[in-house]
């Protein structure tokens, strides 16, 4: 909502801010919430994706810390790997120069992922979970 004053257009006061420090995100890493990060992937620390569900543990980093996230299955497919698990497995066993082309790409797109994080903090999970990227660009 605008409001006019004197001639002048006055843009509404953002109450919240658009993104939380990692830093500060983790001095609570314990109690069950989503945060929002202005976070690049650094490394990879694992991947699977033999049970027909992607398994991916990245390292991400936003200037005041690192954190060992997993990226959720969905993220995985859509924004890393660009395909459902389960065809990535049978490309395995049937088109070895596709599926080695496939992991490069994701490799490739892996090493430029940066964005708008939302991540969710839960109990019972080792570690939190990156649920949707949005890119800044």
């Amino acid at each position: 909502v605008y409001k006019r004053q004197e001639d002048e257009i006055v843009a509404p006061v953002r109450k919240d801010p658009p993104f939380t420090y990692l830093a500060e995100a983790l001095r609570d890493s314990k109690t069950p919430r989503k945060v929002t990060v202005k976070a690049v992937v650094i490394a990879v620390d694992k991947y699977t994706f033999e049970k027909g569900i992607y398994s991916l543990c990245v390292k991400i980093d936003d200037g005041t810390a690192t954190l060992d996230v997993d990226l959720s299955p969905l993220e995985c497919q859509n924004l890393v790997f660009g395909m459902p698990c389960p065809e990535l497995i049978s490309l395995k066993s049937s088109d070895l120069s596709q599926y080695n082309e496939v992991l490069r790409i994701a490799g490739r797109r892996l090493s430029s992922l940066e964005g708008m994080m939302e991540i969710h903090f839960f109990r019972e999970q080792a570690r939190p979970v990156v649920i949707s990227i949005r890119s800044c660009k």
